[in-house]
Formats: structure tokens, sequence, C-alpha cells
């Protein structure tokens, strides 16, 4: 495929006065071979589902423009799927054209965290039921090779890697301050409860994922699925890399319960806002109308939570904090209200969160007073002043 920008954009006009020996830069002209063009660079995408995830960083200034070069393309043809097709060449440009120069740096190395004879190898890590990283002089001695269930986890695993290195500045995108990373590991293993996981402060360029728990928890890999499924899984431990990042330039103190819940509720918010699935954010980026009633309970138990806190004794705060990004998913009062709230101030458009990433944890008592209802946003504002 062609380079940057400027290969594309230069080729683009070479092709359009190559094709119109009159020079004459009319807008029929223009129309037609920006549609040809368009074929040319990216029929081999025509039938690729996977088009959509190269980086996005055009800007309502690059619609306009191209639109400029296209004001007849709905009169070249009558035929409705020839517009389609016309309009879903053009943004695919868009996206080709003005995706990031580093975009070439992006690398992503595939690690296993068992060996052959099914030992742990020094890139795994686990952790203990409190969260806690366990040594690795704790980590099991036992003998666990791969399964054939989890070997098709990890060749699915492997087969989304040239992609994912792709999608590495579209995830980025609310993180528009921070240099992010671009050379990653992802570690498979099959060892622990958790199925997906980073821990950035000591490891801020790598991430697991539990082909046994996979397996339990979301069937074969073969599945078709759970190839957006992975892809999603990555997508929210990247975030949480590019949190570690952001939090370096920002750093932040967390001095009580409050601060812990607000940062708990910041970090899985944005990290579930990238995994979760269609059932919560439609193909638009939209909440979808089952977000929106399961929203109005999880703000009910975000509330009550985040005020109890406030005057909560260490034991109290233990009990309190249950639930807030662990669980069944659709109870997660911190991590799921979060992710939806973060939804609806996008709209379909990541650039829309790059304030709330730069907010910070504290930012999230913003985001929930611009949501809440009424009542609870009185309940809210009577411990918690913006």
């Amino acid at each position: 495929m062609w380079g940057g920008r400027e290969q594309v954009t230069n080729q683009f006009n070479r092709l359009l006065l190559g094709h119109c020996h009159c020079h004459c830069h009319c807008q029929q002209h223009k129309s037609i071979f920006c549609y040809l063009l368009l074929n040319r660079l990216l029929i081999h995408l025509d039938s690729n589902d996977e088009r959509k995830t190269i980086a996005v960083r055009a800007t309502p200034k690059d619609f306009r423009l191209l639109l400029a070069y296209t004001p007849t393309l709905k009169s070249i043809s009558s035929k409705k799927v020839f517009r389609v097709k016309a309009i879903k060449l053009l943004l695919i440009f868009l996206i080709l054209v003005s995706a990031s120069p580093k975009a070439k740096e992006n690398q992503i190395t595939l690690k296993y965290g068992v060996n052959e004879s099914g030992y742990v190898t020094d890139d795994w890590i686990e952790f203990d039921s409190n969260g806690e990283l366990l040594a690795k002089d704790k980590l099991s001695k036992n003998e666990k090779k791969l399964t054939i269930k989890e070997k098709e986890w990890a060749d699915l695993i492997t087969s989304r890697i040239k992609l994912w290195e792709t999608q590495l500045d579209e995830i980025a995108v609310p993180y528009a301050t921070t240099e992010i990373p671009r050379k990653v590991s992802v570690v498979i293993g099959n060892r622990g409860f958790m199925d997906a996981f980073a821990h950035p402060t000591k490891y801020p360029s790598k991430m697991f994922f539990n082909l046994s728990v996979f397996v339990k928890s979301y069937g074969s890999g073969k599945d078709a699925k759970n190839k957006n499924r992975i892809d999603r899984f990555f997508a929210h431990e990247y975030t949480h890399l590019l949190q570690y990042r952001w939090k370096i330039k920002n750093p932040y103190e967390l001095t009580n319960h409050v601060e812990r819940a607000l940062n708990g509720s910041y970090k899985e918010g944005f990290g579930h806002f990238r995994s979760i699935s269609n059932k919560w954010k439609d193909n638009n980026g939209h909440i979808t109308e089952h977000a929106e009633k399961t929203l109005k309970s999880l703000e009910v138990v975000f509330v009550e939570r985040m005020v109890l806190l406030k005057n909560a004794t260490d034991d109290e705060a233990d009990v309190l904090m249950k639930g807030l990004s662990m669980g069944p998913f659709n109870k997660k009062w911190g991590a799921l209200t979060v992710a939806l709230w973060l939804v609806k101030e996008a709209e379909g458009n990541d650039e829309n969160l790059i304030k709330w990433v730069d907010l910070g944890p504290k930012g999230i008592i913003a985001l929930a007073n611009n949501h809440l209802t009424k009542d609870l946003k009185v309940k809210f504002n009577n411990v918690f002043k913006l």
C-alpha cells in the first residue's frame, strides 16, 4: 500500500491531471477521477471488513476539501449502490491520507508466557486475590501445556497482530497530548484468574492474555464473534498503557477512598469504552437503548457508593469498592457507568474525549454532573462540589 498523506495526495493529483486531458479541473472530471483513483487505491479493501480499523486523523476540513472534488457523484449514477460505494471509498481515502506518519514505527511482538514443555516463562505475571502482583518465585511451578482450545486462541491472536499495529493511533486519539507507545508486546499464557490485563507501572509496554480464561469464558478461538472480541480486548489493554504514559506527565496522588474510586472509574471507564460490544455502543459510536436502560440503574449505585465512600472506614471502603470494575459486567458501577458516559460524550468522535482524559480522575465528578438526573445530581453535589 502507498505510504503517507503526501504520497497518496500527489498520486491523486497526478492521476487527476493525467486523465483530464483538457486540464480544466472541471467538477465532473474531478468527481469521476476521484472515484477512479479511490477504486484503484482501495479495491483490494472493498471486501475487507477490517478497513474501518485504520487510524483516523481526518478533520471536518478534510471532509469538506474532498467533497469539494466530488459534488457530482450523486449525479454520475442513479444507482444507490454506486453512491454508497463511492462514499465508502471516499471515507477510506481520508483515513489513508490522514494516518499518523509515525504509524510505520508501530511494532507488536507476540511472546509466550508458557513454553513448549508447559512451564511458565519469565515473561508471564500473575496477581493474588487482592490484585497484587505475585513475585516471580511465587508463580506456578506446575507443568501445564497449552491445550488445543488454548492454541486456537493463540492462533487468533497471532492473526490479529498486523492489524493491531495499524490501530494504535486510532485507539490513542483521546490521548492527543501523550507520546504513545509504539513498541508493544502481547504475552499469552494459561495461568491465573484474569482474562486480559496489564501492569504498566512495572511493564509499560506489555499486555497479557490468559488463554485458559478465554476458553472458559468465551469458547473457541475459532468462533467468528471472538475475532471482534479479541480486538476489543487489545484496545482496552492498550488504553491502560496510554494511561500510564499520560500519568507520567500528569502525576496525581491517591490520598483517600474517594480518590481511589475516581481513579478506578477513570482508568477502567476508558478501558471499557474500548472493549464494550455493540450491545452497548452501536456501529456509529452511539449509546444503545439497552445501554441507556442499564445506565439508569448504574448511576444510582455510582452516586450511592461515592457518597458513602466520602466518610467510610477502611473496612467499609473495601466493601463499597466491590463491583467497581470487577464482577458481573452489567453491574460494574464505576467502569461501565463511566464508559457509557464517555460514549455519550464522544458521539462517535473520539476527539471529544481528549478533554476528559486531560482532566484526570477528578474530571469524573464533572462528567457525572453532565449526565446524572436532577435528583441524583443534587445528592451527588451535596458531597462533591465542582
